[in-house]
């Protein structure tokens, strides 16, 4: 049950990303792309990639987060 209302608030949050940080997500989780490839893709390099993912990963994180203690607030 947890794990769906987990999946439910991730499905919720990624709706919030947009542009290339979603094609970055998708590059690298739907396509299963390395860090050099999608920075080849994006016209930039592994270290911004490997940034930009780690940041987005904490931002959802911290979404789901939110939207859990919100839901078991109500």
């Amino acid at each position: 049950h947890e794990v769906s209302e987990r999946r439910h608030a991730l499905d919720e949050c990624l709706k919030r990303v947009q542009g290339r940080r979603r094609d970055a997500l998708r590059m690298r989780y739907g396509d299963g792309l390395s860090i050099q490839q999608i920075a080849n893709a994006l016209s930039t390099t592994a270290n911004a990639v490997s940034i930009l993912l780690h940041k987005l990963r904490k931002q959802l994180a911290e979404c789901v987060d939110r939207r859990l203690q919100q839901g078991g607030a109500r």
